[in-house]
């Protein structure tokens, strides 16, 4: 196996006063087994089968990650059985006298309670079971009677309660325990033939379920909210739904933010479809048909890398995730490759087939021979990953791949693309191109404009609608009135954005997560990272207590370490949930009769307040307080036995820099915040003998429900940190850091900024952003390329178009290219903290990330920042209009309508879980179909074409004997209702195929034409393609193209692609051969 290493060669030009300094940097990877240095996570078989198998997926819950499970017996429903071995060996923890309806963890608490009965024989039970002794206590009386039917048990609010259905008079009624009885809080009638109730989720103060009846007339479904107080809201009931067939498809997930996903059958067509219930908008929307059974939310820990609940599909062997951001249901992993039965249940961390094999949420870097991701603003981002033959089967075409980094931070996210399997040498190897998630939303965002509109409902059209489900943004777009930007037919939701940077002077890029953020040049957002400190918390682990400091904390009360808090990695969290009790960090150092000490202080609510102290042996020197007594930081005044006025103001969920200089000769501190002095020999607590030996973070003991942070904590007598340090993210100090090359003050001198619109009332649209007079004698006629735009009909908008574009090209601009590594996650679109002395000279700023190459198994970046807005290459070329794809360019060029003010058809939006496979990357490589041996199931002379790949042996297609030139020889057409798609884009599409000629003296020629079908019959040509080389006498592959413009297709359209064959030459006439299926992926 051979090693992996870096390589770095060291060249350094100084030119001039302004040096251009250069460290020529050379990556070298090769393959061996290193200390994985990020994180990727995919299924894996335990070889572990299972005796016991649990209910259903929502009655069996992973109380740990090692493989702690308690489950509802499939065997007898009355038993509770437990594994602390992943599924390998199970005991009976409590074998009760009724079925066991529901279940509910109380993680905090460590409880699991239950919910029994017997239907028509007897009423219900409570129970719980204290999970660190597996002790079974009953909780109150029994409630109802044999007529009384359990549905679900929860927690909201801090109140243990019920959801049980009285069948005797019709109601559903929510219980709440009040010891030492179960009391009556709400019902509601609701008549009924059959009705089935899901297992609810609890979302803040509030209980929501979903019920489904039979009226004896009409089925319906409704969506029902518990606040806890004596009514319930229910929704309006949704015509012609039912509850799905089986009990593990009554769960309901929870995006986090807005949206509610659950399962109802369609009965129209006896299909189960996904429904998402925005609590904002109050409204329910049906989504595609998902035969596929939802995570609890409650049962998720909403903790990376199991940010999300899962599911898993009941016909298919399919993990699927509830995405937060895209506003679906997304492919995690095709597990039909490792898995040889259905998959019945689900947690976070494991799943079991229906014969009991078990499978586990496993990190998988040590199996990743190669993997590297390039991330640039305005471009696609993508990332290719070699892995070992032994992994193969964990990875399929349209699979997420999530990448994270060592502290389990997610840091990038894309698609399987396309997975092919390679022999280096004597070893297998699979290789694989992922596409970002990015890439998705050209395709997700399906408008189709006939008309043009103006810009103000565009651009809010899709920031309000297209964004709202599938991205949340910092919205600081200016007032739309004054624009007039409209769109064609041919205009993206990606060229939108583009026009909309430049417009706006902003920053768009998405997160990892999907998120989509716009942020102002000038109100950037900060990269979480690491400060250099005494205390920065780099190395300890989240959730951890740092090291170093004693934990004093008291009640319920924590002090742990988090992953990241605004711009910050690595935060101590004080969190206080007592209301009598603090939590408390505290650190020891030796006496210091005089010194200084520097942190970052920020709380999520400062009218709680907390404390930060300074102590010597048995006395407290120094009390800084940030609220309590108004929203402002104060000290204690010794002298004056009171706190002082207060010296600055305090903001929840803002971070600021405090400087504390102390003096023990005088019993006096100054006291700087954000670098300002706001206390000025300000009196100690108490006078002083003896130097200050402790420092201490605390919380305020007579509040709750709350945080303090802190961070980057530096002390004026540690030796290897200088006062000032805690400021920069990164300087010439910083380990793992160098800058590769630097330009100190680029400068295009750009004095005219064309923008060319279109036609209106007026005229031509057309201005010129330009450089001052005295800019222009300077640097002349400096003239950038125009901004062409057919669909810019309003001069307000051209002008600060042009006046932004000017600007931009004409500004010092600083460009650095960094290589960096073990800095873990860095988000393109965000800023770093920096500054530089070795050389040359860098002043602290935050320089915008433009684009990242990351080599996760070593954690090394290739990084590129400036402070201005654009990336190396836009500033380099000059071109604005590189900024665009080809096909949103050829839309500015060549619009599709004429002027109008009238308002286009617009299609409803459509979530990319509702696509096929490879339609997801239609925007950026095509569609894909593959030509298969089978007939058409109703279109007579023609064969399948299909997305789905063919799992048939090799097969002779046809073997024909051509007898004239340009003679058809075989058609296919996809299947019937369409293939899900509303439009083609514009691209090049082609014909893979193997074939040859058998006999015959006549030379052979292949071309192919493809054709949109109506549901009618009626084809329409839509492209031909050229025709291939002479067919040799041997099997040969084939590949043929055609260019097509973009199609707008109706969601019954079909595709149909013919084969043709072109004669050359003289002689007896060639008979030929075409495969399709097996190895040949013919499509």
């Amino acid at each position: 196996m051979k090693s992996k290493k870096v390589c770095i060669g060291l060249i350094i030009c100084l030119i001039g006063i302004s040096p251009l300094i250069l460290f020529h940097i050379q990556i070298i990877e090769e393959r061996k087994t290193i200390m994985s240095l990020y994180e990727l996570y995919r299924f894996k078989a335990l070889g572990i089968t299972s005796a016991k198998i649990p209910q259903n997926t929502h009655l069996w819950i992973e109380t740990d990650s090692a493989g702690t499970i308690y489950a509802v017996d499939s065997a007898d429903n009355t038993d509770l059985i437990k594994t602390t071995d992943k599924g390998d060996n199970w005991a009976t923890i409590a074998n009760r006298s009724k079925t066991i309806r529901a279940l509910w963890h109380d993680v905090s608490n460590g409880i699991i309670y239950a919910i029994e009965d017997d239907r028509g024989v007897d009423d219900i039970t409570v129970w719980k079971i204290t999970l660190s002794t597996d002790t079974v206590a009953v909780i109150g009386a029994d409630i109802g009677d044999a007529l009384y039917e359990a549905t679900d048990i929860f927690i909201r609010d801090g109140n243990l309660e019920i959801a049980v259905l009285d069948t005797d008079n019709d109601r559903i009624e929510m219980y709440r325990w009040e010891d030492p009885n179960w009391t009556l809080k709400a019902s509601l009638s609701y008549a009924n033939v059959d009705i089935r109730f899901s297992y609810g989720i609890v979302i803040g103060t509030d209980y929501w379920f979903w019920a489904a009846s039979d009226s004896g007339v009409q089925w319906t479904g409704r969506l029902f909210k518990f606040t806890g107080a004596s009514f319930f809201t229910s929704l309006d009931p949704i015509a012609d739904v039912k509850y799905p067939a089986s009990f593990n498809q009554y769960g309901m997930a929870y995006d986090g933010s807005n949206i509610i996903y659950f399962l109802w059958e369609d009965t129209d067509d006896n299909e189960d479809y996904l429904f998402s219930y925005s609590i904002t908008g109050d409204s329910v929307t049906q989504g595609a048909i998902y035969n596929i059974a939802l995570m609890l939310d409650r049962n998720n820990s909403g903790i990376a890398p199991n940010e999300s609940e899962k599911a898993f599909g009941i016909a298919n062997e399919i993990v699927y995730e509830i995405t937060t951001a895209e506003g679906g249901v997304l492919q995690l992993q095709d597990v039909s490759a490792i898995a040889d039965a259905n998959i019945t249940a689900i947690t976070d961390n494991f799943f079991m087939l229906t014969n009991g094999k078990m499978f586990e949420y496993t990190n998988i870097a040590s199996d990743i021979n190669h993997l590297k991701v390039t991330e640039e603003l305005g471009t696609l981002s993508y990332a290719d990953m070699d892995i070992k033959e032994t992994t193969l089967g964990h990875f399929s075409a349209g699979d997420i791949i999530k990448i994270y980094d060592s502290d389990t931070v997610l840091s990038w996210r894309g698609r399987v693309l396309y997975p092919e399997m390679v022999l280096e040498g004597t070893e297998v190897i699979g290789k694989y191109v992922i596409l970002g998630v990015d890439s998705i939303f050209d395709n997700i965002y399906r408008k189709n404009f006939t008309t043009v509109r103006s810009s103000d409902y565009v651009l809010k059209n899709i920031i309000d609608n297209a964004l709202s489900r599938l991205f949340s943004y910092d919205d600081e777009i200016d007032d739309f009135s004054a624009l007039t930007f409209k769109y064609d037919q041919k205009s993206k939701a990606r060229k939108t954005l583009k026009y909309l940077a430049m417009l706006e002077r902003a920053v768009l890029h998405y997160k990892p997560d999907g998120e989509l953020f716009f942020n102002k040049y000038n109100n950037l957002s900060p990269s979480p990272q690491i400060y250099t400190a005494t205390y920065n918390f780099e190395d300890d682990a989240d959730g951890a207590f740092p090291s170093g400091w004693t934990d004093n904390s008291g009640g319920s009360t924590t002090a742990t370490i988090i992953a990241s808090l605004d711009g910050h990695r690595k935060v101590l969290q004080l969190s206080d949930n007592d209301g009598a009790d603090s939590a408390i960090a505290s650190n020891s150092f030796s006496a210091q009769p005089s010194g200084t000490v520097e942190f970052y202080w920020s709380m999520d609510d400062v009218t709680d307040g907390s404390y930060v102290q300074f102590d010597t042996v048995g006395s407290r020197a120094i009390t800084l307080l940030c609220g309590v007594l108004g929203d402002n930081f104060y000290y204690y005044d010794g002298v004056a036995v009171n706190w002082s006025a207060a010296v600055l103001g305090a903001t929840d969920n803002t971070w600021t820099h405090h400087k504390i200089i102390f003096d023990i000769a005088t019993d006096t501190f100054d006291w700087y915040i954000d670098g300002v002095l706001v206390a000025n020999d300000a009196n100690f607590h108490n006078v002083q003998a003896t130097g200050i030996t402790i420092l201490s973070l605390s919380t305020n003991d007579a509040t709750s429900a709350y945080n303090a942070f802190f961070d980057a904590v530096g002390y004026s007598w540690d030796p290897a940190y200088t006062i000032g340090d805690n400021l920069n993210a990164w300087t010439q100090a910083t380990s793992y850091v160098k800058i590769t090359h630097y330009t100190p003050a680029g400068n295009r001198h750009i004095t005219r900024a064309p923008v060319i619109g279109a036609n209106n009332d007026l005229g031509q649209v057309y201005y010129v952003g330009s450089a001052s007079e005295s800019e222009e004698h300077r640097f002349g006629i400096n003239e950038l390329q125009p901004w062409r735009d057919p669909e810019i009909t309003n001069y307000t908008e051209a002008k600060q178009l042009g006046d932004n574009l000017q600007e931009i090209y004409s500004i010092d601009t600083q460009m650095i290219s960094m290589l960096v590594a073990k800095k873990k996650h860095i988000q393109v679109g965000y800023t770093i903290k920096l500054s530089w002395n070795i050389l040359f000279n860098i002043s602290l700023a935050n320089f915008l990330v433009t684009k990242r190459v990351w080599y996760p198994i070593t954690d090394i970046c290739e990084l590129e920042l400036t402070d201005n807005i654009l990336t190396t290459k836009a500033f380099n070329l000059m071109v604005v209009n590189s900024f665009y794809d080809e096909n949103a360019q050829e839309g500015y060029e060549h619009p599709d309508v004429p002027e109008s003010a009238a308002d286009g058809i617009v299609l409803p939006l459509k979530s990319i879980a509702e696509l096929r496979a490879f339609d997801a990357f239609a925007s950026s490589v095509g569609l894909t179909l593959f030509l298969h041996q089978d007939a058409s199931a109703d279109v007579a002379g023609y064969k399948l074409l299909d997305s789905l790949f063919p799992d048939d042996a090799k097969t002779e297609v046809f073997n024909a004997t051509i007898t004239v030139d340009d003679q058809e020889i075989e058609q296919w057409v996809t299947v019937s209702g369409g293939i899900d798609v509303v439009f083609l884009h514009h691209g090049v599409y082609h014909l893979h195929g193997h074939g040859y000629k058998f006999s015959g003296t006549k030379d052979l020629r292949l071309y192919f034409k493809v054709y949109i079908r109506t549901a009618g019959g009626a084809e329409t040509l839509i492209g031909t393609s050229e025709e291939s080389s002479i067919l040799p006498d041997a099997e040969t592959e084939i590949e043929v193209h055609t260019e097509i413009h973009e199609q707008a297709l109706n969601l019954t359209d079909r595709i149909v692609v013919k084969i043709f064959a072109h004669l050359e030459g003289v002689g007896s006439n060639p008979v030929m051969y075409f495969y399709v299926e097996g190895n040949t992926l013919t499509r």
